[in-house]
């Protein structure tokens, strides 16, 4: 038996072949949902209300839990500005906007390094590119 397509914490899509079941309470393609198991078919919390959906055998609230197939699904790539700004390191400074306005311009392809005043807000600087290298290097297959 393969490993698990999807983690549980992954972040997914539907993007096809919905099942009847599927339907009748109310999935569309697009709705997006959290993976709560590490599993080949596993147990999802869709993040819109269901009409008839489950609590997944207990484990998230009712009508949010259902069944995902790995052919109805894919995978939701994590938002590399989310690794950055929940850096212990990152804080509201003066540098820091600047740290966080690069990263933003880096993965928008036009990166413009900022001129910082401390040592400190240098080494932030670096923790942040490596978050941002990180972030673009899971994106490529």
């Amino acid at each position: 038996m393969s490993a698990p397509k999807f983690k549980k914490g992954d972040r997914v899509r539907f993007v096809g072949n919905l099942k009847p079941g599927d339907i009748s309470i109310g999935i569309r393609i697009g709705d997006t949902a959290t993976v709560l198991e590490d599993d080949q078919e596993p147990w999802i919390r869709l993040d819109r209300l269901g009409m008839a959906g489950c609590d997944a055998e207990g484990r998230c609230e009712k009508c949010h839990g259902w069944v995902g197939y790995d052919d109805q699904l894919e995978l939701i790539p994590p938002d590399p500005m989310a690794s950055i700004s929940a850096h212990p390191a990152i804080n509201e400074t003066a540098d820091d906007v600047l740290i966080a306005a690069w990263a933003k311009s880096a993965l928008d392809g036009l990166p413009k390094l900022p001129t910082l005043r401390t040592s400190e807000a240098e080494a932030r600087f670096v923790a942040a590119f490596a978050g941002v290298r990180r972030a673009l290097e899971a994106l490529v297959p």
